[in-house]
């Protein structure tokens, strides 16, 4: 995998699946040079197409067809997420393997909380929390789940000047978990 801080970001609308085989045959080398891929579909893509996309290994998401422009803002703003990897990436270099603390939920056991309670003072709780029961050998583990449902009509930002608003909130969060990590670890 390339370590240039190259992104790629691209839209696929292809209802007929016509690109598929150039797609397989292209993906593992484009891997090789970029460190990110990130896809959006849209949802009238052939579905052996969207298979082959979903068996890659890349980031993708399947949008509602609305045209090339609306496509393109959803790519960036998907790539964007970024953040988000960053944030896991951060606590992954204290926990020694991937984990997803930016999903917004937690279990612990009562000596856990107890811990937690008495120690907790980070503006943001989804890194400080598990470091600081790692730092003090707890163990912890994660269950990956399905997620919360996002669904545009309701959730998404549709004006520009509230989703740039978006976007540097997610990064000052971001900023804020990866301090609290750090802090919990070094402090």
């Amino acid at each position: 995998m390339s370590r240039n801080n190259f992104v790629l970001l691209g839209t696929i609308h292809d209802v007929r699946g016509k690109n598929k085989e150039l797609f397989s045959e292209n993906i593992e080398a484009l891997k090789e040079i970029y460190d990110s891929i990130y896809v959006t579909i849209s949802d009238a893509t052939a579905k052996e197409f969207v298979e082959i996309i979903e068996k890659s290994g890349i980031n993708y998401k399947i949008i509602a067809k609305k045209g090339a422009a609306d496509a393109r803002r959803n790519v960036l703003k998907f790539g964007l997420t970024d953040a988000e990897l960053v944030t896991n990436h951060m606590f992954e270099f204290y926990y020694g393997s991937e984990a997803d603390i930016t999903a917004g939920s937690c279990i612990l056991s009562r000596k856990a909380a107890e811990i937690v309670s008495e120690l907790s003072n980070a503006s943001m709780t989804d890194g400080e929390w598990p470091s600081l029961l790692l730092k003090r050998n707890y163990k912890v583990d994660h269950i990956y789940v399905d997620g919360l449902k996002y669904i545009d009509e309701f959730n998404g930002i549709t004006n520009p000047q509230k989703q740039s608003k978006e976007l540097m909130d997610r990064l000052n969060l971001s900023r804020k978990i990866c301090e609290s990590i750090y802090d919990a670890y070094n402090n």
